[in-house]
Order: structure tokens, then sequence, then C-alpha cells
């Protein structure tokens, strides 16, 4: 009995697959997904030993400090937590940086199928196709897809929140559904700290569809107490960690206020970048024409405001939910945060992106209407060839989303190799209860599993050398990769007898003359 229940369990999926794979766009969809796998898996064979930059260090330490009990300074508590915890139980299993990597492809290929999904429902599956397709090529996600960074759980986490939302509060279809966004967005803030803008995306959603209406809503209040109980892991961490519950907002605070006096006037800060800068250089040409195409629906919400505030049409509803998610992320890093950099919209990514296939989709219908199906086919095409792959010479954004990618990972490939090589020197070279001054400390930490203080653990050269004899540090490395205290240049002239060159690592190796770009002394004592 129980064979023939396995045998028609087995037939009844193979008809279900059938049945999927019948539909064109489903076909359509499996090789977009398998596109956006070999560009990735290619920059994953291109990247996947690249040495680690500063913030991928600070993740992957905490995650070696709870796995193997290495040391974990340089990692503070405004950090999210979600990927050094994978990592960590992933380490346990004998996972190496290598499976971190190719898990952010499968990260990055999970948001692209979240996409498709959340696509066919808010519009079909035409533009839904469309937007997958512009996110698998798109020039952020590559580029982070090859840094141990957590943008790809984090887009991921929330795509998953976004989509239970939509079925929940905005179908309102699935009990379940909307029963799970409360523990997703504990994961989806844990996984990536900014995620944390999504509840009032969600409230100002409910505020206009279903107005004070919301708070008689039996499923709200599950899911916002099955969120409270998924959350008490989490404040129990920093209470007993820090002594706080609170203590990663407490910490994040400090270091945006000391963020933005650093970079106040500086090259990346300033809301005006977000206005004269990041529609070019994020989104390309291509995607900025369809996208400001697609503002015509914002224009037709607030056009037909009175039918959206009587809730006469689910269309509006769209619309409101998917400009919300690119408003109040954009309000947000625009005139609050102030610094720049195309990473920190990525939760805004997929509603930008299915608002340009509505676009694009849009032009397909007309020049089918109006000429040919087979014209509107080859434009679409070549349109999103364009995007993808076609260089505009001369113009200051004109590089492809694919070429973008590409410079980008290939000009960055070796950056702070020298000092990964130094780490795992110092790790072959040292015990493990020496101490090392390096002001790479996060990097050195990783690679050495070595305690690593900075070079600010003295405000002064006369501090510095008081230090030294009460903390007797075995190793100091400086570099070209940081900046260093002014008086470090002093100190390492003025004792050249307490010091002396461990290792250094040449600017050029056939080339002595040019000096070096990073050296380890040791002390004596």
């Amino acid at each position: 009995m129980k064979e023939v229940k396995q045998e028609t369990n087995f037939k009844k999926g193979a008809k279900e697959a059938f049945k999927w794979f019948s539909d064109h766009h489903n076909i359509v969809f499996v090789a977009i997904l398998l596109f956006a796998f070999a560009i990735r898996i290619y920059f994953f064979f291109k990247t996947m030993n690249q040495p680690l930059w500063w913030d991928e260090a600070v993740y992957l330490l905490k995650a070696k400090a709870w796995a193997f009990g290495t040391p974990d300074v340089g990692f503070n508590a405004g950090r999210q937590i979600g990927s050094s915890a994978l990592y960590a139980l992933l380490y346990k299993f004998g996972a190496t940086e290598i499976t971190f990597r190719f898990l952010q492809i499968l990260f990055s290929l999970g948001s692209i199928i979240l996409i498709y999904f959340l696509g066919s429902k808010i519009f079909n599956k035409k533009i839904a196709l469309t937007a997958s397709f512009l996110f698998s090529v798109f020039w952020v996600d590559l580029f982070v897809d090859t840094r141990l960074l957590p943008e790809p759980i984090g887009l991921f986490t929330a795509l998953l929140l976004i989509y239970c939302f939509y079925e929940g509060f905005v179908l309102k279809k699935s009990k379940i559904a909307a029963w799970l966004v409360g523990p997703l967005f504990i994961i989806a803030f844990v996984a990536r700290e900014i995620n944390i803008l999504f509840p009032a995306i969600f409230f100002v959603y409910l505020l206009f569809t279903d107005k004070l209406a919301m708070f008689k809503n039996k499923n709200l209040w599950i899911s916002l107490g099955s969120g409270l109980i998924a959350s008490l892991p989490y404040f129990l961490y920093y209470w007993i960690a820090y002594g706080n519950p609170l203590q990663q907002f407490v910490t994040r605070l400090e270091i945006m206020q000391q963020t933005h006096i650093a970079a106040g006037g500086g090259e990346m800060y300033g809301t005006a970048l977000y206005f004269t800068t990041w529609p070019m250089d994020a989104l390309k040409l291509g995607i900025l024409i369809l996208f400001i195409i697609g503002l015509w629906l914002l224009i037709k919400l607030f056009l037909s405001f009175n039918t959206f505030w009587k809730q006469e049409s689910k269309q509006l509803n769209d619309y409101m939910f998917l400009f919300l998610c690119i408003i109040i992320p954009f309000v947000y890093f625009a005139f609050n945060t102030k610094l720049y950099d195309e990473r920190y919209l990525m939760m805004s990514y997929p509603a930008i992106f299915l608002i340009a296939g509505h676009s694009l989709m849009s032009i397909y219908d007309f020049i089918k209407k109006k000429i040919h199906m087979i014209v509107a086919v080859l434009i679409v095409i070549l349109f999103l060839l364009f995007i993808a792959f076609i260089n505009i010479p001369g113009f200051a954004y004109g590089d492809s989303h694919i070429q973008r990618a590409s410079s980008l990972i290939k000009d960055r490939l070796t950056s702070y190799e020298p000092i990964k090589e130094a780490g795992l020197w110092l790790k072959e070279n040292s015990n493990k209860n020496d101490l090392i001054i390096s002001q790479s400390q996060p990097q050195l930490v990783y690679y050495s599993e070595r305690l690593v203080q900075p070079f600010g653990i003295a405000e002064n050269q006369t501090e510095f050398e008081s230090k030294v004899l009460e903390l007797k540090p075995r190793y100091a490395m400086v570099s070209l990769f940081e900046q260093h205290p002014e008086w470090i240049n002093n100190y390492i002239q003025q004792n050249q007898n307490k010091l002396k060159i461990a290792n250094a690592f040449l600017i050029n190796p056939n080339d002595t003359s040019q000096g070096a770009v990073l050296v380890i002394y040791e002390f004596l004592y």
C-alpha cells in the first residue's frame, strides 16, 4: 500500500510539474534563472579566493568567534548578526569561506524567484519576467554577490516578508501568510538592519487601505504577537552579551552620529547625491527611462486618489504599495542618513524593476497593437540586451550593467591582498595569546585568529609607549590601506632599537625602490 501511495504521489507531482512547464512564461523564467546562475557562477570562480574587505571581515570574524572561540574584537554591537550566526552554524558543519560565497548566489537566485512570483501576483507574468531579468543583470546585485556582505540575504528575507504581507494583508488570501509577517520581519531585520523600515511601509499602506479598521484585524495582532515571540532570542542575546537588549540600536545611533560628523561635506555625503547621482549611477539609462515612464502610475494614483481612498480599485492599491517600497527608503537615506551608496536602496530595487517592467510591457502592447507582435517582441529583446550588455561610448554612465559589474569586480579583485597575506603570516608566526597592533583590525582578527587592537588604544605617542610596556604586544603592522595616527612614523623612527622588521610586502615585488605597502614590526623586549 505504501509503494502504491508513493507512486500516486510521484505521478501527481509529475503532472503538476508538466502543467507548470506547459505555461511558456514559466519556461522563459527558468531560462532567465539559468542565465542569472551562469553570470553569477562566472563571477564566483573569478572571486572565490579574493581577500576580504573591512566589512566582510567584521561579519566573518564574529562567525569564527562563535564557531571556534577565536577573538571577536573588531565586531561592534551595531552590526547585524544574522549572516554571522548563519556562517557560524555552517562553520560547525565544515563550511569554508568559499561555501559562504556560493551561498550568496543562492540568496540572489532566491530573490529572482520571489520577484517573479510577487510580480505575477501584482501585475502579470510578462511584467514579472521583465523585472526578474532586470534584477538578474543588475550590476549592484552582481557586485555584492561576490562580497560576503549582508545585502543578498537581507534582500531575500525582505522579499519573503513582502510576499507574505502581500498575500496576507493586501490580497487577504492567506491567514498563515499574515501570521508569518511578524516572525519574517524579525528574521529580515536580523539579516539586514535597514529592513527595520518595512513596518513603516506596511503601516502607511494599511492606514490608507484599511484605515482604523486595521486595528480590528485579528491577523494583524497574531502577526505582531508571533513577531514579538520571535524577537525574544534577539533581545536575550544583546542582554546577555552587552547588558542591554537595545544595545544594537544604541550603538548604531552612536556610529551614525560619528559617521555624519566625519562624512559631512565629503564626496559621498549629501541629499543631492540621491537626486543627481543615484538615478543614472544605479539604474543606468535603460532602466531609468523605463522607471520614469512608470511614474505615470504614481500620477494615475494621485489623479484617482478619491477612488483609491474609497477602495474601489485593487490596481491602485498595488501602485501605492510599490511606491511606498520606493519612497520611504529613499526619503530615509536621502534626507536622514545622507550617506550615499547604491547598496543602501537594495530593498527598493524589486519595486523599481516591477514598475520598469510595467513600462516595457506597455510599450510592447502598444507596438503589438499598432504594428505587429514580432516587431514588439524584437524591440523588447533588443532593449533588454541594451540594458544588460551594450555600452554607450563617451557617456558618463554609459556602461551596461554587466560591464559595470565586471569592471568593479575586476578592479577590486586583489584589493587588500597584502593584508590577507600578512594576516595568514601572523597566524603562522605567532602564538594564540599574542597581541597585534594594527589599524586593519577586522581583517587581521579574521585571518590571524589573534587578538588585534588598533593604534587608537592610545591618544598620543607617549601614551602608546606606556601601553606597549603594559600590554606587551608582539607585532605592530602599518600599511597604506588605513589611516594611522600622525605620530606613528615618529614612534618607529625613535624606537629602532625596540623594533625589528619581521616582514614586509612591497608595492612592486620586482622593484624594491618603490618601497613597501605594508610592514610588520616585531617588538623587542
